[in-house]
């Protein structure tokens, strides 16, 4: 990329971003629906997390203490343990398990 005045790799650096996350849907047997309980948050939701800036996929494994508990749920209870944005998710989850049909939850 050629160094134009004010345009150089560093000052993309500050204005490009981009995120890269994972998150599954996993359940057990008896149709029970793993969820887990970040220690940073108050709320459950699916096993999953951002990868850090640096950090390969590969190496964004939970580190010491970034889990505070987990647990196969009912889909019931996993719904009443988990907030808004992520009781949708889950909403969405198990209809498409339902149906075998992919789902799109947009941000509204």
């Amino acid at each position: 990329m050629p160094n134009v005045e004010g345009q150089g790799p560093a000052r993309i650096d500050r204005i490009a971003v981009s995120g890269t996350v994972a998150a599954a849907f996993i359940t057990d047997p008896e149709d029970r629906v793993l969820l887990v309980k970040p220690a940073s948050r108050d709320e459950w939701g699916f096993t999953g997390g951002w990868v850090d800036r640096g950090e390969s996929p590969h190496l964004a494994r939970p580190r010491a203490g970034e889990i505070e508990a987990f647990g196969f749920f009912a889909p019931e209870q996993a719904i009443a343990r988990c907030g808004e944005f992520n009781r949708g998710r889950l909403g969405l989850a198990l209809e498409a398990r339902r149906t075998g049909r992919t789902a799109y939850q947009p941000f509204a």
